[in-house]
């Protein structure tokens, strides 16, 4: 059964109406509006749905080249590669800045093919199918992320361009450790983060990064469909050690018992709560168009 509730117009245009049924269910989806308005305008009406839940917006490093021309700046398009992106909450990978609260998807072209779907999973039942010991580490020491950005991507993903300035920067954040070579640039850093924290409706959800932090991904049912891993990754638990292979394995099998998978449809809007909510995207059976624009917001 879909996680996601559908909402009417009159809800969508009362952020009080809004902001509660997120509350409560998680995951909200606007369907298409009719007749289907043009791009420009379709665009500032997504924009002005996430301003009436959203006082600021948050900033996806990786994804600088791809904002939109129009609009406030803050909208960019989703990757058009083709691959398996397990399920994430956006921004817990990185320590500084906080986290966005809410995410926002918009689809302006469909996938005419089989696949393409977004996964949207329930941190809060994915944590309910973990093994008891795992989802009781998990609460108890938290993770560390591991990761190695040259310039470009610390630059982006911290908003500042300066080495001086990214260590006054990192040097006052608690849980986080990391060096930085004076002659290439290179951050290697670690950063401590709870793994389970409660979603908007208070119950505690299994809301992390770690499934799109991998280095290398080993379960069988996941073999040859290109998902996302980079070498250079590594999760680590808060107490000491990297995440066994069947570690993961084990979370891998609570976050496919869960999914749900979104087939879109054009001009579709799909509303996360990212303390809650993870979200991530299947591979389409063949190249074919896929246009989704994305905001990820503060609560006003």
């Amino acid at each position: 059964m879909s996680p996601v509730r559908v909402l009417g117009p009159a809800e969508a245009g009362d952020a009080a109406a809004m902001r509660e049924a997120l509350q409560r269910h998680g995951a909200l989806r606007m369907p298409p509006a009719e007749p289907a308005p043009p791009p420009a305008e379709a665009l500032a009406q997504f924009e002005a749905l996430t301003q009436r839940l959203c006082g600021s917006f948050h900033e996806v490093g990786t994804r600088q080249a791809l904002r939109q021309a129009a609009g406030d700046g803050y909208t960019t398009e989703v990757f058009r590669s083709n691959f398996v992106l397990l399920g994430h909450c956006e921004g817990r990978y990185r320590p500084w800045p906080p986290p966005p609260e809410v995410c926002f998807f918009h689809c302006q072209v469909a996938p005419r093919v089989a696949g393409g779907e977004t996964l949207v999973i329930d941190g809060a039942a994915l944590l309910e199918h973990l093994p008891a010991a795992l989802r009781e580490r998990l609460a108890r020491e938290g993770v560390v992320y591991e990761c190695q950005w040259e310039p470009a991507r610390w630059q982006a993903e911290f908003g500042m361009v300066d080495a001086a300035a990214l260590r006054r920067l990192l040097d006052g954040l608690p849980g986080v450790r990391y060096t930085l070579a004076d002659d290439t640039g290179l951050l290697h850093l670690f950063s401590s983060a709870p793994a389970i924290s409660p979603g908007l409706d208070g119950r505690p959800a299994f809301a992390n990064g770690v499934l799109a932090h991998l280095p290398r991904l080993t379960h069988a049912r996941h073999a040859g469909r290109g998902v996302y891993v980079r070498p250079t990754n590594r999760v680590h638990w808060g107490g000491g050690g990297e995440f066994t292979d069947d570690e993961v394995c084990s979370l891998v099998d609570a976050h496919d018992a869960v999914a749900w998978r979104h087939r879109w449809r054009d001009g579709e809007t799909l509303v996360l709560d990212n303390t809650r909510f993870l979200h991530g995207r299947e591979r389409t059976a063949e190249p074919c168009e896929r246009v989704l624009i994305s905001r990820f917001g503060r609560w006003r």
